[in-house]
C-alpha cells in the first residue's frame, strides 16, 4: 500500500490529516478547495479612476482560511463489527477543534481548524460512505513544519483502535497520554506515546516529508506535534540560525541570519546561552534589554516574556528550574519581533568588563505561508 498518496504533481497542496484521521490515498479524498481572502479594502473614488487603497502593512492580514472536501470512507476494509466504530471515531474527531496538516512540495504544513458542516452520503452497494465537509482554518496562514518537532507512528486503517477506546461511555476518550498511564483493567488501549523518540522524528528517519509522503511503500504514517520535544533533542540544530562570539573575550555576537517566511512572522523565540550581564538583544532595529546576571539559559519568548534556566542538563532545561525574569527587568523599543522575508542582522551585548567566556544567540523562527 501506498504511504498518504502518490500525486503526479508533488508540489501542489494537498491535505494529508485532520487531528487523528489520516486521509491515506487518493480515493478517500477525491475533491478539495481552498480560499482566501485579505482583510485589507478599498474605497471607491469619485472622481478617478479606481480606488483608494490602504497599505499599512508589510504584507496582507488574511482572513480565515475555507476548505472544501469530499472524503470517500470504504467501509469494506474493516471486520463487520468494527465499521460502526469507525464511523465514530471518524465523526469524533471532525467534532472538535483540531490541527488539519498539508503538504506543499516539500514541505510539511499546519494551521489550527474545525469542521463548520458535515453532509453525509451512504452508499450500501459499495460499502462506503461521503463526507462533505467545510473546514474552517482560523489560523489563517500555513505554519511550516519543522523536522524536529514532528514525530510519526505507524499507521494502518484497520488499528485505528490501537489508541482509541470507542465505548458509548466514552471513559477512555484520551488514552494516548504521556503524563497519565491508564489502568489496564479500565481502559483497553494499547498506545502509551512510545512514538515520541528521538528515532520517530521526522528529521532522524532521514526522509522528507515528500518521500515519506509520496514515495514510501512500507506503510502508513500518522504526523504527531510537540514543538518542546524537538528542542529536548537537539537545541542547536533545531534552531533556524546559532551565532556565536568569534572569540570568547569578544565584547558582543554579532551576525546575519535569513527569515524564509513567505509573509511576516512574528513568532520569533530567541535563546541566549552562555553568561552575561544585563543583555541587549538587537534584531534589526528592534531590541530588548534584560537586567542581570544570568549564567544557563536565557528565553526570550514571542510575547517578550523572558525566562531563565536554572537547573540544566546538556541543552535540556530540567522540569520546574525555570525562572520568570520580572518585567520591570525587561525594556524594549518595540512589543514583539515582527520578521519580514530575507535577511536580517542579529547582535547582543552586555555590560561593558564582563569576563571573557563564550555566548551564543539561539534564533527560533516560525515560518509562514498562504
Amino acid at each position: 500500500m501506498l504511504a498518504m498518496f502518490e500525486s503526479k504533481n508533488n508540489n501542489e497542496l494537498r491535505v494529508i490529516q485532520y487531528g487523528d484521521l489520516v486521509f491515506d490515498n487518493f480515493e478517500m479524498l477525491r475533491l478539495q478547495s481552498t480560499s482566501i481572502d485579505v482583510k485589507e479594502s478599498t474605497t471607491r473614488m469619485q472622481f478617478h479612476h479606481g480606488s483608494y487603497f490602504a497599505w499599512q502593512q508589510s504584507n496582507h492580514l488574511y482572513e480565515d482560511r475555507y476548505f472544501s472536501m469530499t472524503v470517500n470512507l470504504n467501509l469494506r476494509k474493516l471486520l463487520k463489527h468494527d465499521r460502526f466504530k469507525y464511523r465514530i471515531h471518524v465523526l469524533k474527531e471532525l467534532s472538535r477543534p483540531q490541527l488539519v496538516w498539508a503538504t506543499d512540495g516539500y514541505r510539511l504544513l499546519f494551521g489550527r481548524a474545525y469542521v463548520e458542516s458535515i453532509g453525509e452520503t451512504l452508499n450500501q452497494a459499495t460499502g462506503t460512505f461521503t463526507l462533505n465537509l467545510d473546514i474552517v482554518m482560523y489560523d489563517g496562514v500555513w505554519k511550516v513544519a519543522r523536522s524536529r518537532e514532528v514525530f510519526l507512528s505507524t499507521y494502518e486503517v484497520c488499528d485505528f483502535m490501537d489508541c482509541i477506546d470507542i465505548r458509548m461511555d466514552d471513559r477512555c476518550s484520551h488514552c494516548c497520554d504521556c503524563s497519565n498511564e491508564r489502568n489496564p483493567d479500565t481502559c483497553s488501549c494499547t498506545c502509551r506515546c512510545d512514538y515520541f523518540v528521538r528515532e520517530r522524528s521526522l528529521c532522524e528517519l532521514g526522509h522528507s516529508i515528500l518521500d515519506l509522503v509520496y514515495k514510501n511503500c512500507t506503510g502508513l504514517f500518522r504526523i504527531h506535534l510537540n514543538c518542546q520535544l524537538g528542542r529536548v533533542f537537539d537545541l542547536q540544530e533545531e534552531a533556524t540560525a546559532v551565532i556565536c562570539k568569534q572569540e570568547s573575550c569578544d565584547p558582543y555576537v554579532l551576525g546575519i541570519f535569513r527569515n524564509e517566511s513567505i509573509i511576516e512572522t512574528r513568532d520569533v523565540t530567541i535563546i541566549i546561552d552562555g553568561h552575561v550581564f544585563d543583555p541587549v538583544v538587537k534584531l534589526g532595529n528592534e531590541w530588548i534589554r534584560i537586567q542581570g546576571e544570568y549564567d544557563g539559559l536565557l528565553t526570550i519568548n514571542p510575547d517578550f516574556t523572558v525566562t531563565y534556566c536554572l537547573r540544566r542538563e546538556g541543552d535540556y532545561c530540567l522540569n520546574d528550574t525555570s525562572a520568570v525574569v520580572p518585567q520591570e527587568n525587561i525594556t524594549f523599543s518595540r512589543f514583539m519581533w515582527r520578521l519580514e522575508h530575507g535577511s536580517h542582522s542579529f547582535r547582543i551585548e552586555q555590560r561593558t568588563g564582563c569576563p571573557c567566556g563564550m555566548v551564543c544567540g539561539l534564533i527560533f523562527i516560525r515560518e509562514l505561508t498562504i
